[in-house]
This record gives C-alpha cells, structure tokens and sequence, in this order.
C-alpha cells in the first residue's frame, strides 16, 4: 500500500512513569520517597543501600503515585505521576561555591556582584558567543573558587582581571592550536 502522510500509530503523551530497580544490576534500593511525596526531574528517588553514592533520579517532576511491592517487600517499581509543568532539579554557581567552601573548608566569600562579574568576564572573551560551553563555564567557575581558597583575603575582582585567573579555551580555539604550524595565517 502506498503511505497516506498518516501516523498509523498515534503517540498518546503518558502521564504515569515507573522506575523499575531491577533495571540496575546489583542495586539494592533504599526509598528516599514516599507515596504521595513530590518530586522533581533529577531529584534522588531511591539510592544503593550498600553504597550510598549511587542515586537513582526521578526523569520526571510530579507526584509519587504509588510503590509496588514483591514478595518480601522488595521494591518492584516505583510509579510517578508526572506534573502537567516539568520542574527540574537546579544546579546554581553559589550552591557550587558552598560546596567547594564546606569541602575544602575555608569560608565562602563570593559575592552576588562577583558571580555577575565572573559572567560577564567568561561572556566577553572572543568567541564567547560562538564557542563556550556549559562546561567551560563550570570548570572556570571551579578554577576561579580554587583560586579564590589559595588567596584568602584577596579582592575576587582584582582575581578575575589578573592574569591568574585564565578562562578554559574553546574547544575550537584548543583544536586551531594543535594544528601545529601546518596553517599559516593571512589577512585579506
């Protein structure tokens, strides 16, 4: 038969989501969540009792609709009804900076006015526009509080205009320096 431009099979949008621990070889759930919580995309749902570390996240928002159980209770799946509005879970620069001061322990002194100016340094470099990537931006965020620990009492702005704070290059840019001089450069 010829196609007549028609889905034969039309998708219906599902509202109801189920994380079945046996998907995960040789983890042994333990829930974070109960029936009726509220969760968010990206939120730990349940982590490896024998390993903490390991997380197993919701890959919705809504609400924990129900937990079906097996024979000696052990978990079988975990339903969630999905929120009409996804909400997902946030990773910000000062939560980043809180973690790096508790974990290296120094006191956080990273300002609201630094965190703008950090931005407004990592976008106004050439090429910024066309090349940077999230994880240039975290790894110079990270670069900047390891900076920032080792000169305790140091002004962040005068670190983010010094030549000791320098921004991760664009892979491009890390691409046209390994070329290794087969290119000569030319103006028109």
């Amino acid at each position: 038969g010829e196609a007549t431009g028609q889905d034969p099979i039309p998708s219906i949008p599902s509202r109801d989501f189920a994380i079945i621990p046996d998907d995960f070889c040789g983890l042994s759930p333990k829930l974070l969540k109960k029936e009726g919580d509220h969760v968010t995309a990206g939120e730990a749902v349940f982590h490896d009792k024998n390993n903490p570390e390991i997380l197993v996240v919701s890959p919705v928002s809504g609400i924990v609709s129900s937990i079906v159980r097996g024979a000696r209770r052990k978990i079988e799946a975990l339903k969630i009804e999905a929120d009409s509005q996804q909400d997902h879970v946030k990773f910000d620069a000062e939560k980043l900076a809180d973690i790096h001061a508790s974990l290296y322990g120094y006191g956080r002194t990273l300002t609201d006015a630094d965190l703008t100016t950090f931005i407004q340094v990592e976008y106004s470099r050439v090429g910024a526009s066309d090349n940077i990537t999230p994880r240039e931006v975290i790894r110079d965020f990270i670069e900047l509080l390891d900076i920032i620990m080792q000169n305790p009492g140091s002004d962040v702005q005068d670190i983010l205009q010094s030549e000791a704070f320098s921004y991760a290059k664009a892979e491009a840019e890390e691409k046209k320096d390994d070329a290794g001089g087969q290119f000569a450069e030319f103006t028109i």
